[in-house]
């Protein structure tokens, strides 16, 4: 039976982590583990695993059957995506464009600059079967921004896509 208050492994321990940090940006955000719903508090911000691809290129020989086994082998690199929703719903556009922009640019100053961060992800690593799993580098790849008026509120949202890369060795 699968363990759910066992200790969280890759990419869910990044979106623990991050839980931690991201909500130090201002005393007003509301941090939650999954996407954004439309009902969420403003200023909310939105942390979740969105993607896991391997990197069919890392295959390294004798690694977990090296390539020499009929099955498949895993690969020693894997790309895991983060999405970091922000939200902002105001009555005022250019109110809820400022607050919007400037909430940005303090998640991906954290993300870039935050030193506990930096070091909480440089540390994580997960140990299944016997087999170790650890964080090698992380960065943003994007943000995209979306507004609208919903109900003759401004909202405002975007949507930053970090990476997280791991070895297995």
């Amino acid at each position: 039976m699968i363990d759910p208050t066992a200790e969280a492994v890759f990419p869910n321990n990044v979106v623990e982590v991050l839980a931690i940090v991201l909500p130090g940006i201002d005393d007003e955000v509301t941090l939650q583990k999954r996407p954004l719903r439309p009902t969420d508090p403003n200023y909310s911000l939105g942390v979740y695993a969105t993607i896991w691809q391997p990197n069919e290129d890392s295959f390294e020989i004798g690694h977990l059957g090296g390539g020499m086994d009929p099955g498949p082998n895993e690969p020693t690199l894997s790309t895991y995506q983060i999405g970091i929703q922000i939200l902002v719903k105001d009555s005022e556009t250019s109110r809820a464009l400022a607050v919007g922009s400037l909430l940005n640019r303090r998640v991906r100053s954290v993300l870039y600059r935050n030193d506990a961060l930096r070091v909480a992800l440089s540390q994580l690593f997960t140990v299944e079967d016997g087999v170790h799993e650890r964080m090698k580098r992380w960065g943003i790849r994007s943000q995209r921004f979306m507004s609208n008026d919903i109900e003759g509120k401004f909202v405002f949202i975007s949507v930053l896509d970090m990476f997280i890369e791991t070895e297995v060795g």
